[in-house]
C-alpha cells in the first residue's frame, strides 16, 4: 500500500511538472496563438511517445520501439532542465530580480532558456563521446591461489547479502549514476553506493556507471565507463578501462 501511495504521489508530481512547464512555454513564447498551440502540442507529444514503448514492450516492431525510447527519454532530459530554469525564473520574479516582461511573450527569455538547455545538451553529448583512460585499484586480502568469491549482480541492491555470504568482491552496474545532474543526487539517495568503489567489512564492491544511457547520448555531471577487472597473484584486484 505504501508503494502504491508513493507511485501515485510521483505521478501527481510528474504530471504537475509537465503541466507547469507547458504553461510556462506557452507564456514565454513570443508567438501568435496558433504558434503557441503547435509548440505546446509538440512538447506534450514527445512525452506521449514514450508510453507505447513501456506498455507494448516486445510486441512493437524494433525500429518503432527504439524510436519511442530514444525520443521519450531524450525529451525527459530536456524537460528536467526546462523545469529547473522555469522555476529559477519564477523565483527570480518573486524576489524582483527578473522582470515580468522577460517571461511573458519574450524573445530574450525564450532564447535564454532554450539556449542554455541546448548548450548543456551539446556539452553533455561532447562529454559522453570524449574518452580517456584511468586506472582503478581495488585491493583484496586474499592471494590468487586461494578461492575467491565474486558476485556479479546487475543492480546494486542489498549489498549486505554479499557481505553476509562472505563474498570477496561484487561487481554491479544499473544506476548510470543518474546519467545527468541532478539525477546522480537521486541515485545516491536510492542506493547505498551508486557509483565507484565501496567496502563492507572484508567485502569489496565496484558499482560502474556503465556505458549505458537512458535515451539521448548525454552525460552531464557523471561519466560513462567500462571496466576490465584483472586478478593478480599478489592479491590485488585491478580494474582498468576507458572512463568518460
Amino acid at each position: 500500500m505504501n508503494r502504491t501511495y508513493a507511485l501515485v504521489g510521483i505521478l501527481v508530481l510528474l504530471f504537475g511538472a509537465i503541466a507547469y512547464t507547458t504553461y510556462r512555454i506557452w507564456h514565454i513564447l513570443p508567438l501568435p496563438q496558433w504558434g503557441k498551440t503547435a509548440v505546446a502540442g509538440l512538447y506534450l507529444l514527445c512525452f506521449l511517445v514514450i508510453f507505447p514503448h513501456y506498455m507494448l514492450g516486445s510486441r512493437m516492431p524494433f525500429s518503432l520501439a527504439a524510436a519511442t525510447y530514444e525520443i521519450g527519454n531524450s525529451w525527459m532530459i530536456f524537460f528536467i532542465y526546462a523545469l529547473m530554469f522555469f522555476l529559477a525564473l519564477d523565483l527570480g520574479r518573486l524576489v524582483h530580480l527578473v522582470p515580468k516582461d522577460f517571461v511573458i511573450n519574450s524573445l530574450a527569455g525564450t532564447c535564454t532558456v532554450f539556449g542554455i538547455i541546448i548548450g548543456l545538451l551539446t556539452y553533455g553529448g561532447f562529454h559522453y563521446h570524449h574518452k580517456y583512460r584511468e586506472a582503478i585499484e581495488i585491493t583484496t586480502e586474499k592471494q590468487l591461489e586461494k578461492p575467491l568469491t565474486i558476485v556479479l549482480d546487475h543492480q546494486p541492491y542489498h549489498l549486505e547479502d554479499a557481505e553476509a555470504a562472505g563474498a570477496d568482491f561484487q561487481f554491479s552496474g544499473h544506476t548510470h549514476h543518474g546519467q545527468v545532474w541532478p539525477g546522480n543526487w537521486l541515485t545516491d539517495a536510492m542506493y547505498e553506493k551508486a557509483f565507484g568503489p565501496h567496502q563492507r567489512v572484508k567485502t569489496r564492491y565496484y558499482i560502474s556507471s556503465g556505458l549505458g544511457i537512458w535515451g539521448g547520448k548525454f552525460r552531464i555531471g557523471t561519466r560513462s565507463e567500462y571496466i576490465v577487472l584483472k586478478l593478480r597473484s599478489e592479491g590485488r584486484s585491478v580494474a582498468t578501462g576507458p572512463r568518460e
